[in-house]
C-alpha cells in the first residue's frame, strides 16, 4: 500500500498471477502437463512416434513396461502413455487366473472405455478403447519391447450382429455382408467368394 491507502499495481498483478492457476485448479481446466494432484508413474517408457506405412495403424511407437506387471493380485494406479499426446490415468485391476496375468480397469467419467493388458512370460499385449479418443493396441515382443499402435478408425470394419453357420448338410461357406471386411491372419489368406 501507498501513503494515500491503494494497492500497489505491480502487487496487484501478482495477486491475480496466484488466483488464475489456484481457479483453474478449482475448475478442472490446468493447461495440458499441469497437475493439481501427483500423477501415477508412466506404465511405458518415453519413445519418439512413427507415422510409417503400418497397416490398420495411423501411428505407432516402440517402448517398453517400465513397471512390473506380474504383481500380486490388487490394484496398480498406472498412466498409460500412448503417446506424447495420448496418455490417462488408470487404476489397474489384476484379474485372477493361472495362465499369464491380466489387468482390466475402466477410465472413470468416460463411458464406453475400456483397458485389458495381458502379460505370459515376456510378452505383454494390450488393447486400449478410448471411445472418441481412439482405439489403441500393444503388442509384445520376446526381447521385452512392445509396439503401441493407434488403430485407423476405417480399418475397424462394421460391427455385424450374428452371423448363422454354414450349412453343414450342403456344405456352403458362411457369406459375410459385403460391409464386413475381413483381415488376413499371417499365414492364413481369406479364401476367395468366387
Amino acid at each position: 500500500m501507498n501513503a494515500h491507502g491503494s494497492v500497489r499495481p505491480h502487487r496487484r498483478l501478482g495477486a491475480v498471477v496466484i488466483a488464475i492457476p489456484v481457479a483453474l485448479a478449482f475448475l478442472g481446466m490446468l493447461p495440458r502437463g499441469v497437475s493439481a494432484s501427483p500423477q501415477p508413474p508412466d506404465l511405458f517408457s518415453a519413445g519418439p512416434e512413427s507415422r510409417t506405412a503400418v497397416p490398420r495403424m495411423l501411428r505407432t511407437r516402440a517402448a517398453s513396461a517400465v513397471l512390473p506387471l506380474d504383481t500380486d493380485l490388487g490394484e496398480l494406479s498406472v498412466t498409460l502413455n500412448l503417446f506424447d499426446d495420448t496418455s490417462v490415468a488408470v487404476t489397474l485391476e489384476r484379474q485372477p487366473g493361472t495362465d499369464g496375468v491380466v489387468w482390466t480397469a475402466e477410465i472413470p467419467g468416460r463411458p464406453g472405455t475400456s483397458v485389458l493388458l495381458v502379460q505370459t512370460g515376456d510378452y505383454l499385449f494390450g488393447n486400449v478403447h478410448l471411445g472418441a479418443s481412439g482405439e489403441y493396441v500393444v503388442s509384445g515382443a520376446a526381447d521385452g519391447t512392445v509396439v503401441v499402435g493407434h488403430i485407423d478408425p476405417s480399418a475397424l470394419g462394421v460391427e455385424v450382429g450374428p452371423v448363422a453357420p454354414p450349412n453343414r448338410r450342403s456344405g456352403s461357406p458362411v457369406r459375410l455382408p459385403p460391409s464386413v471386411k475381413a483381415f488376413p491372419l499371417p499365414g492364413h489368406p481369406i479364401p476367395s467368394s468366387t
